[in-house]
């Protein structure tokens, strides 16, 4: 599973003026107040009683650019380290948007 932060969409409307529709990065899910400086290989979290384990850095491919049509988009999401990450379910369960995402 995909996972992205909404801070870096605030980023890069900032810092490069990108106006980005949500899930721009392709994402499965967005996340707030957690990003990829905040987490590690391994780390668990729960939502509702679903259990996820951060698996691996996302390495974007050119889809991203393509997609939304800015043509340097994937290689500044790349240089500006602002990539996501792939959680793997370690329990499948339920959950809602209303359910929070906490380390474990």
């Amino acid at each position: 599973m995909c996972v992205y932060s909404a801070r870096y969409y605030d980023f890069f409307k900032t810092k490069h003026n990108f106006e980005l529709p949500d899930c721009a990065f392709g994402e499965n899910l967005t996340i707030e107040n957690i990003d990829d400086s905040d987490i590690c290989i391994g780390d668990r979290f729960q939502s509702g009683e679903v259990v996820f384990e951060v698996s691996q850095p996302r390495q974007p491919c050119w889809k991203v650019s393509s997609i939304i049509g800015i043509k340097n988009l994937t290689s500044l999401v790349a240089k500006e380290h602002k990539t996501g990450f792939y959680f793997r379910v370690i329990k499948s369960s339920k959950m809602s948007m209303s359910d929070n995402l906490e380390l474990i």
